[in-house]
């Protein structure tokens, strides 16, 4: 296990794993799993509120 980098929402190490990405990483940004989903949902619920 090697560590990548570090959650830009909330800090959290990630991590790679049998050369895996434990986390997300989207536009240049890392994010740990539970941010990611966290944000992603909070994003749809801001897109149904808007229509």
């Amino acid at each position: 296990m090697e560590l990548v980098g570090h959650c830009v929402s909330c800090g959290a190490p990630v991590y790679c794993k049998d050369g895996f990405l434990d986390g997300v990483s989207e536009n240049g940004r890392l994010y740990c799993h539970e941010c990611y989903n966290k944000d992603d949902g909070e994003d749809d619920k801001e897109k149904s509120l808007q229509q």
